[in-house]
């Protein structure tokens, strides 16, 4: 049980990470004011989106990671090493997850039988929080999916300012399930890089970067429940390379990862057109899309 104290905590929030809720009480409680006790519980971003089934969570390099969460007192400075415990919330509705109770490292044996998936992270009898956990099929191999094209014309007049030039540069990742057909791959990382003009660190400076579908600069996505991930490209055309050429091209590569190895398929090169104005009545790629208007 919480010790009782003259400060009232309120439930507040902190950044993007998630606040414990107290065993058996609101969402408000009296706590201690002793630096050494805890007073909130955060989980912070997991080494990675899903686990396989069959497999532990992994990073992205593909080094096992177990859970990991960070205790506060009421001064909000992290406690180290606190002895957390961790247990599977639905065992009793099935076998799926295994957890080590001490590490937090987590291993899926089958699919879960239902939709909510957690691993409470607790602190005595006091404090803890619920990690949700997504499931899904280790990937085998990977593909790109429809020829994307750039959305309009140069020149770049930079009246939208950072939306994108592009339709979505899309990816689909797969397994082969129990009969040997491909089917889709949930919940799981691939990365994007533009290697033609090079900019692989997606330096929004540069003529050419990814952006996710809010304009931000991005070069990860997850997998929806389709199989596939998207990025986007923003072109300046003022500092595009060849942006005079009637027709030159930006390379992008996708990779995805399983177990620290790229999967089938990988890297995929997507090649994409950039065509001048002047060309839009030209041959294919440049006169499929002869309507649009110059790049905004």
């Amino acid at each position: 049980m919480l010790k009782s104290s003259a400060l009232h905590l309120h439930a507040y929030k902190l950044g993007a990470l998630l606040l414990a809720t107290a065993l058996g009480t609101a969402a408000c409680a009296t706590i201690d004011t002793d630096p050494s006790v805890p007073a909130s519980i955060e989980a912070p971003p997991q080494a990675f989106p899903s686990i396989a089934i069959g497999d532990v969570l992994r990073d992205t390099l593909g080094v096992a990671q177990p859970l990991r969460v960070i205790l506060r007192n009421i001064d909000g400075d992290v406690i180290e090493n606190p002895p957390i415990r961790f247990l599977y919330v639905q065992a009793e509705r099935d076998s799926a997850l295994e957890v080590d109770a001490e590490s937090g490292l987590v291993r899926v044996i089958k699919r879960p039988t239902g939709t909510t998936t957690q691993i409470a992270a607790r602190f005595e009898e006091a404090i803890q929080i619920l990690i949700p956990i997504r499931v899904t099929n280790e990937p085998t191999t990977a593909s790109q999916t429809g020829s994307p094209s750039i959305k309009g014309f140069f020149p770049d007049t930079g009246a939208q300012g950072n939306a994108e030039n592009s339709t979505p540069l899309e990816v689909r990742v797969q397994y082969v399930d129990t009969l040997g057909a491909l089917a889709n791959v949930s919940d799981w990382l691939v990365r994007f890089a533009v290697v033609e003009p090079d900019n692989r660190l997606n330096d929004n400076t540069q003529p050419v970067y990814l952006v996710d579908d809010n304009f931000r600069a991005s070069q990860v996505d997850t997998t929806e429940s389709n199989g596939t991930a998207t990025r986007r490209l923003r072109i300046r055309q003022a500092l595009f390379p060849a942006g005079g050429a009637a027709i030159d091209t930006v390379v992008v590569e996708a990779v995805v990862f399983a177990r620290g190895q790229q999967v089938t398929g990988g890297p995929i090169r997507i090649v994409i057109p950039v065509c001048s104005f002047e060309a839009r009545n030209s041959e294919l790629p440049c006169g499929a899309t002869e309507t649009a208007e110059p790049i905004r």
